[in-house]
Order: structure tokens, then C-alpha cells, then sequence
């Protein structure tokens, strides 16, 4: 390189080096102090299907499931007019990845028995620890009897199944 090119570099590295961590700190000073979501945005995350959250208290409406060790509490809920959410607390779960599936009908199919997912049940979601999730039922499951299953991809086996109506409690 060019004596006078590797001075230029030189000089513009310390130029750069002292004047970006104060441009960068002024920028956060200055920032405007508006909240990036308001009320005027709820529409926005309902129709991207994130729910606001609710207590954590249990409520008395919801049912109590139990399969075995494996305990949690269910409950339908209607949002608006079109979404029905499934409202799920599980108490401690030691499994890892576990997966809520929804199959329709009275009883688990043989695949479900031998801890095996069939590709005709329908994902709901993720569920981990014990805070309270939602999932967002789709319309053609909504007021139907089946069975809650919950699989562990870790383990790669059936946690539970529990026979459940998606249909909104009655107050």
C-alpha cells in the first residue's frame, strides 16, 4: 500500500474509532420516549395471534386433566367471534420439546399407543415449564370431542393423552 494511503487509513481509524461511541450514545440519549406498542397496536398482535397476557391464579371454570403423573388444566376460550384459544397449565413436566398435538375422536389411535404421532393430528404448539400457554384452535376443530396429546420430541415418546371438548366453558 501507498505511504499516504496507509496515513489516511491511519487517520480515519482514529477518527472513526473516537467519534462512533459518541454518536451512538447521543443517539440513545435522543431516542423519542414513545412506547412502540400501545393500545392503538393490539389489533395488530391479535390478528398475529399473540393474546395478552392473563394472572396466572387458576380459574375455577377450567378443567383439571389427569393422566397418570401428568396433571394440567384446560380451558376453552373465545376471544373474538372467529378465535377460540385453548388455554393449557400444566404442573412440572420433565420432559424436554414437549408438543401439544390434537386428535380427534374418542380414542387414541394404535400409532398414539405405540408412541408414535400420526401426520393426521394437528400441532397446537410448544409447551414448556409451568406457565400458563395459549393455542389458537383453527375453525374445523373447534367444538369437537378428542383427545390432548402430549408428546416429547426429546424423548421421543407420549407424555399423556387426555380426553377433552374444545368447546368454550359456560360461565
Amino acid at each position: 500500500m501507498i505511504l499516504a494511503r496507509r496515513k489516511a487509513h491511519f487517520y480515519a481509524a482514529i477518527l472513526l474509532a473516537s467519534t462512533l461511541p459518541i454518536l451512538f450514545i447521543a443517539a440513545l440519549l435522543w431516542r423519542p420516549a414513545n412506547p412502540t406498542a400501545t393500545a392503538s397496536t393490539d389489533p395488530l398482535f391479535a390478528a398475529a395471534n399473540f393474546l395478552a397476557d392473563t394472572p396466572e391464579s387458576p380459574r375455577p371454570d377450567s378443567s383439571q386433566l389427569s393422566d397418570g403423573d401428568i396433571k394440567m388444566q384446560a380451558e376453552v376460550l373465545t376471544i373474538s367471534e372467529k378465535l377460540m384459544v385453548l388455554e393449557v397449565q400444566p404442573q412440572v413436566l420433565q420432559f424436554s420439546d414437549v408438543l401439544v398435538y390434537w386428535q380427534t375422536g374418542d380414542q387414541l389411535s394404535p400409532q398414539a399407543v405405540e408412541n408414535k404421532i400420526q401426520d393426521s393430528n394437528l400441532l397446537l404448539g410448544q409447551l414448556s415449564g409451568q406457565s400458563r400457554r395459549r393455542f389458537a384452535l383453527p375453525t374445523e376443530i373447534q367444538n369437537q370431542k378428542g383427545q390432548l396429546i402430549l408428546y416429547s420430541r426429546g424423548q421421543d415418546t407420549l407424555i399423556a393423552a387426555f380426553p377433552f371438548t374444545l368447546a368454550p366453558s359456560q360461565p
